[in-house]
């Protein structure tokens, strides 16, 4: 027997708006323009599309003689909820997008991984998403046609199924959990309990928890053949729900690019022109240089380098920076303009490594910095904020010309590094549980030293000491005339 079933979206988007309107940020699809009854499959070679502060890949072949492909994501306004076949693949069955919007997206596997994936520029929590079939392959498994069967067979008591396998994954790519989303289910005994998805549903995706940095979406059907799936592998999706965190209202991606990477452009970020106090945000495959040409001590909030962002440079006049500061990617991001902290300490993560090439200072207030992350934090200027520094994780490095201020204090904490690559430096205190490393002919005077490890001679050294104060300098001087250690670090008198 061939049933569709339909489900109540009232209930479920009441219940969407309530569990995660205050924490949590939609991604409608909506602010990706389209004409009327068209769609967008990437055919401009673009590799995708934006919709909020997330990109969208994809990637179109066209082989000539009217033959094409798209694999991925794209996204649609078409209405058509009758025709037949491949020619339909990007309408949803519902006739439009979720809770009567416009656009949607549209879900194709990759050939090479069997699976659509949206990767987030940084981990949060993923509230869930609305999903339907497309006409495509609701109308394939409700009749069947030259490729698929008719889902139930022709009695209808088939076990047939066609599900998306929903899985989330951390940074490092390790799956946090999966759940499975049916788009038809006839395995019921019960045959008034078969069904094919028509009406738009909720996944709800908090199982996930709050360190996700991509999801995948894979299929799985009952009606495979000697090549794989034979019911297409399509589903549309709308109203993605994530963290705020990585889609604040007040957060702008910058889409320039080397012939337009200027800040006051009318047309380099997504949501309009720059306004002061805007979050940043650099996640291109591509743009690897932005300057800020603006007034200089403009507000910015957040600075953040995405998960997929090339190596980028960011440049020009001085900013007073509101909030954190991260690097999300695997590469070496560059910020190459002076920062005055302002409102509060900061938070400065490094996945990969994170280098500031101007001072950081401190407006208002005596602030600190928190360095997290695995990556390195090197600084390559002399900075002038007061509140401390804590190393959290990774390595926080002072080149030759990087310093911090004589009077700061630097909390190492266990498993991280406070390094000192060259040049003569003087800290008040240094604490924690971590590792001091202090390189070469690197000079470092500290006026308290309470600290579990000091690498003498660089992290190459075979020597180490656990220590609750300074060695006494004829102790290091004996040390350094036995050519054990080649570095100077003495009690500031």
């Amino acid at each position: 027997m061939k049933k569709s079933i339909l489900i109540s979206t009232f209930a479920v988007y009441v219940f969407c708006c309530v569990g995660f309107a205050a924490a949590q940020s939609t991604i409608t699809f909506d602010d990706v323009p389209l004409a009327a009854n068209s769609y967008y499959n990437g055919s401009d070679y673009a590799g995708g599309f934006s919709s909020g502060n997330l990109f969208f890949t994809n990637s179109y072949t066209d082989y000539g003689y009217g033959y094409t492909s798209w694999e991925n994501w794209a996204v649609s306004n078409k209405t058509d909820t009758t025709t037949e076949g491949y020619g339909n693949q990007y309408s949803a069955i519902t006739g439009g997008g979720g809770n009567n919007s416009a656009n949607y997206a549209v879900s194709f596997p990759t050939f090479a991984s069997g699976a659509s994936t949206i990767s987030l520029y940084k981990p949060t929590t993923v509230g869930g998403f609305y999903v339907t079939n497309t006409t495509y392959d609701y109308l394939s498994m409700l009749n069947g046609d030259q490729y698929a069967k008719q889902f139930g067979g022709d009695y209808g008591i088939d076990p047939d199924y066609f599900k998306v396998i929903v899985t989330g994954y951390d940074l490092s790519g390790v799956a946090l959990g999966s759940l499975d989303v049916y788009l038809a289910d006839y395995r019921s005994s019960d045959s008034a309990e078969d069904y094919i998805l028509n009406q738009w549903k909720w996944v709800d995706l908090t199982s996930l928890g709050t360190n996700v940095a991509s999801v995948t979406f894979k299929f799985k059907s009952s009606d495979v053949g000697a090549y794989g799936i034979n019911t297409p592998t399509y589903f549309a999706m709308d109203n993605l729900t994530i963290g705020s965190t990585n889609n604040p209202a007040t957060e702008k991606l910058f889409t320039g690019s080397a012939n337009s990477r200027f800040w006051s452009g009318a047309n380099v970020w997504n949501r309009g022109s720059f306004q002061s106090g805007d979050g940043l945000l650099f996640n291109s495959a591509s743009a690897t240089a932005s300057v800020n040409d603006l007034t200089a001590e403009t507000r910015v909030g957040t600075i953040t380098f995405g998960a997929q962002a090339a190596a980028t440079t960011i440049s020009g006049s001085s900013v007073k920076l509101a909030g954190d500061l991260g690097n999300y990617s695997l590469e070496t991001q560059t910020v190459n303009l002076a920062m005055n902290l302002v409102d509060g300490n900061k938070t400065f993560y490094a996945r990969g490594n994170l280098v500031i090439d101007q001072a950081i200072g401190e407006e208002g207030g005596s602030y600190g910095v928190t360095k997290t992350g695995s990556g390195s934090f090197v600084l390559n200027a002399a900075c002038s904020y007061s509140g401390g520094t804590e190393i959290r994780e990774g390595k926080l490095i002072l080149s030759a010309e990087g310093d911090l201020a004589a009077a700061s204090t630097v909390a190492v904490d266990r498993g991280a590094t406070f390094g000192v690559a060259a040049g003569e430096h003087e800290i008040a205190t240094i604490s924690g549980e971590g590792t001091t490393a202090v390189e070469g002919d690197a000079v470092l005077v500290v006026g308290t030293l309470v600290q579990d490890t000091l690498i003498l001679g660089g992290s190459g050294a075979s020597t180490a000491q656990t220590l609750t104060a300074v060695p006494e300098p004829s102790a290091l001087a004996l040390l350094a005339a036995l050519g054990i250690v080649t570095f100077a670090i003495r009690r500031r008198s």
